[in-house]
């Protein structure tokens, strides 16, 4: 099905009750396998993030640096250990809060994309059991917060290529700035993008969605 940019704003069909109670189910699903590991010892990387975290703010820029890293994505497991203690549970938290966002953006994003409610359900079915996804929700560093945020960008790009704004724009570039200080090595997603505004532009107009 060819679709023009504006297809893709068109509104989406109301969603039937199935449809979320379909969802909730597949987010219980994703919650419960992400804590599975959440109490597991922690290895060299997670260590290092407990030991960046571990006391004031004051150190956190300093030791995460040290690590080569940006101090951004540390914000969350400090205020995580400093809600909860520092702990395994505590400093992974963050991480699987994150896993189970993911499947949910997965899921609108793919609505949205498709207005096809199945498509949607299976695609966060998929992501709530895909060993990748599992394997960095339930780990004390970035990988998660990356996926999440850089599909949430990938969404807000979408939109801004559909119907170009100055407030799409504006959270895109913010999405962007936060994806690339919580690990620098995701400006190669808006390399991705910025690839694809050229083929765009030099596409005809019946631009496929």
């Amino acid at each position: 099905m060819i679709l023009s940019p504006d297809d893709t704003n068109l509104p989406a069909r109301e969603t039937p009750r199935v449809v979320w109670l379909a969802l909730a189910f597949i987010a219980a699903v994703s919650l419960a396998l992400r804590l599975v590991q959440i109490h597991e010892s922690l290895w060299l990387d997670e260590l290092h993030t407990a030991w960046t975290v571990a006391d004031d703010w004051s150190h956190v820029v300093s030791r995460a640096r040290q690590g080569n890293t940006s101090p951004l994505y540390f914000c969350l497991p400090w205020l995580a250990t400093k809600c909860a203690g520092l702990s395994e549970s505590a400093l992974r938290l963050p991480s699987v809060v994150m896993g189970v966002a993911l499947v949910l953006l997965v899921f609108g994003l793919v609505r949205r994309w498709t207005h096809c409610p199945l498509a949607a359900l299976t695609a966060a079915a998929l992501a709530a059991i895909d060993p990748w996804c599992l394997f960095y929700a339930q780990e004390a560093r970035a990988y998660a917060s990356v996926q999440a945020v850089g599909l949430a960008n990938v969404w807000l790009f979408s939109d801004l290529l559909a119907t170009p704004t100055r407030s799409r724009a504006a959270r895109f570039v913010g999405t962007a700035a936060l994806l690339f200080y919580l690990h620098y090595t995701s400006a190669l997603l808006c390399a991705a993008e910025a690839a694809a505004v050229v083929v765009w532009c030099c596409v005809p107009p019946w631009r496929p969605a």
